[in-house]
């Protein structure tokens, strides 16, 4: 069973950087992110913590967190700190679960679908916007909506729910994401030499991404790699990340000069 394969991993240290843990108590349903979380106490070796927790039907879809998590952690990019959940039958039929710990800040964007302007004034001055949107198009996160965005209102962002991310039977690896929503709501209103500094950013930040040592990152993800479709996704993301350069250059293209004055 997974929730075994997982105590065991987490048990002799093989995910080190995510911890195991047992729903204990469901204060209520969260009103974030679009995966129907609950928002709940869960028990861990360390202690007991609030968490959200999402109800994991395919073991693929935890594969896509937990990467997102790592390979997100190895960018310097702000997520939740991750927890492999256990989720006893009073609470549900599904087992096993995907915690976030909770960030006590106000989320700016909840319930909104679309970008404000508000929202994307904030967003253009994050000092890692292009950080994450170059880490969206590595994932292949056409999910990065406002609801999976969380702020505390002063300029500091944490990145959610990666559950629709790494969809390798669906996306070529040297393909474009199918949106990557990061990215539209920053670079609108991007011309001339702003546009140009912005492409530069994208391609340096790609440049760095690509000489990561990916097998090194996933290996942080223990036993969930002998999972059932899991293998074919952690190539997926190795493929894609060679490809990393061009698909910046693609989704920031240079631009073309008019030939009228």
């Amino acid at each position: 069973m997974l929730v075994a394969l997982f105590r065991h991993v987490v048990e002799e240290g093989a995910l080190r950087m995510v911890q195991f843990g047992t729903l204990v108590n469901v204060l209520g349903q969260a009103d974030m992110g679009d995966s129907a979380p609950v928002r709940g106490m869960i028990h861990t070796s360390n202690g007991q913590f609030e968490a959200y927790v999402k109800r994991v039907i395919h073991e693929d879809r935890l594969a896509a967190e937990l990467f997102a998590f790592l390979i997100a952690r190895s960018v310097g990019l702000p997520v939740p700190d991750a927890v492999v959940v256990s989720i006893p039958p009073a609470f549900g039929p599904h087992p096993i679960g995907f915690g976030s710990i909770a960030i006590n800040h106000p989320n700016l964007f909840q319930g909104m679908r679309s970008y404000s302007p508000t929202a994307r004034s904030l967003l253009r001055a994050w000092p890692k916007v292009i950080d994450a949107v170059c880490f969206d198009e590595w994932i292949g996160n056409s999910d990065r909506h406002p609801g999976n965005v969380l702020s505390d209102g002063n300029g500091n962002f944490w990145l959610i729910d990666h559950d629709k991310a790494i969809l390798a039977e669906l996306m070529q690896p040297d393909a474009l994401s199918f949106f990557n929503e990061l990215f539209n709501a920053v670079d609108s209103g991007k011309f001339g030499p702003e546009r140009d500094e912005y492409r530069r950013k994208v391609e340096e930040t790609m440049s760095i991404y690509q000489s990561i040592g990916l097998n090194g990152v996933l290996a942080n993800a223990g036993g969930i790699q002998q999972a059932n479709g899991v293998p074919e996704m952690a190539d997926w993301l190795g493929m894609r990340q060679s490809h990393l350069l061009k698909l910046g250059c693609e989704r920031v293209p240079v631009q073309q000069m008019g030939i009228f004055p």
